[in-house]
Parts: C-alpha cells; sequence; structure tokens
C-alpha cells in the first residue's frame, strides 16, 4: 500500500502544482471495509496471497496556487503462503500521509507505515522534499523490519 500511494502523489509531483483557481476547492474521500486481494512476496521474501479489509480517508484541497491532500488508512489482512508449511498469518497495519505543493514550488511528501504480520514487525516512513528548482532538499527512507 505504501507503494501505491507513492507512485500516485510522486506523479502528482513530477506534473507540478494545479493551475490558479478562484477559491479552494475541498474534496473528501472515504472508505470502510474494502476489500482488496494481491499475491506477491511478503516482507520476508515468501510468495503469499493478501486479503486486506482497509478503512480510510483522504481530504485534498487545491487551493489554486498550491496543493495539500492528506490521508490515513489503518486495518487488517490475512498472509496465506505458497508453501503450506509456512501457514497462515493474520495481520494489521496503519497508515498516514501528506503531500503538499506550495505556491513557491516547494513540494513535501511523507508517508509513514506501521504493521504487525504475524511475529514481523514492519516500520516504514518516507520523507520527500524537493525545492522549486526541482533540486531534492529531503530524502530520506526508514524501513525497519524484525521478526523474518
Amino acid at each position: 500500500m505504501l507503494a501505491a500511494t507513492t507512485v500516485g502523489l510522486m506523479s502528482f509531483a513530477l506534473t507540478g502544482a494545479p493551475s490558479a483557481a478562484a477559491s479552494a476547492v475541498h474534496e473528501k474521500d472515504s472508505f470502510h471495509n474494502a476489500t482488496e486481494v494481491e499475491h506477491d512476496f511478503n516482507i520476508c521474501g515468501d510468495l503469499a496471497t493478501f486479503t486486506f479489509t482497509v478503512s480510510g480517508h483522504t481530504v485534498a484541497t487545491d487551493t489554486g496556487a498550491g496543493f495539500h491532500i492528506s490521508g490515513a488508512e489503518h486495518g487488517r489482512y490475512t498472509v496465506d503462503f505458497d508453501d503450506p508449511a509456512l501457514g497462515s498469518w493474520s495481520a494489521r497495519f496503519a497508515e498516514n500521509f501528506s503531500f503538499n505543493a506550495t505556491p513557491g514550488g516547494t513540494v513535501t511528501l511523507h508517508i509513514a507505515n506501521n504493521n504487525v504480520e504475524g511475529d514481523v514487525r514492519i516500520h516504514e516512513s518516507l520523507t520527500l522534499i524537493v525545492g522549486p528548482d526541482g533540486d531534492v532538499r529531503v530524502d530520506r527512507t526508514v524501513a525497519e523490519v524484525d521478526g523474518c
């Protein structure tokens, strides 16, 4: 989920802030118990089917000269391993993010994610700040995994 959020927000960062508008526009979205299934490697490198049940919200504001979006999601998921010897894990997660494109042209992105997947603890954090000149001022990523 962290990767999908990052890709979506970074594509906006590369295209820039919206053009000037007459007044601020606010958009809100929320979802409750949305289900998603995907097949991928887990954080420890084992193939599995993930079944997510997610609730959350996003709030976006276009000021005409800048843009802000923030959101949070939380949920539970199961990890059903392809290798029957590994069994199945239950998991929970919480993620929040914020993205700002200021009138001066600075873009800031922050994403934080915490998971407990079986006995594995996962903490991920990304902070990226790009100045109006396109220079990356801050590029900090933390990925801590305990229990693989």
